[in-house]
């Protein structure tokens, strides 16, 4: 594979395995002063993290022939307060999630209708400061 000014493409190797932290898009994304973040355990189909708020665990089915994820609808969750953190709205982002997309070190949790929910990285984003806009 090439890229279009001819140089070779490095394949991605990404594995939905392992931690991923949430890029944030809005303020209200880290407004609990964390950064979400959530580790898939493929051997379990399980996975652990915390919502930018509480911490979560629960279950997953992922497909690697079609790229199918969906997560339990039984995610557990600590019960801290964090005001002026929509954390139903990261729920429902979740439960939302019917496919992903592993594309050059980024993880998207996509809708069933492939709309983008989120995006996740290996590593958690520098804050910048066109999220405090």
């Amino acid at each position: 594979m090439r890229h279009r000014d001819g140089k070779a493409a490095s394949p991605d190797t990404s594995t939905l395995g392992g931690s991923w932290w949430l890029q944030p898009v809005l303020p209200s994304d880290t407004a609990a002063g964390k950064t979400p973040v959530m580790e898939f355990d493929m051997a379990k189909s399980r996975f652990s993290g915390n919502t930018g708020c509480n911490s979560m665990r629960g279950s997953f089915y992922f497909s690697k022939t079609d790229s199918s994820l969906t997560f339990s609808d039984k995610i557990i969750t600590t019960k801290m307060a964090c005001p002026g953190y929509n954390e139903p709205a990261f729920m429902k982002s979740l439960r939302s999630t019917a496919h992903y997309r592993l594309r050059n070190g980024v993880l998207t949790l996509l809708a069933e209708d492939n709309t983008e929910l989120s995006h996740w990285m290996r590593k958690p984003a520098v804050a910048s400061k066109t999220l405090k806009a």
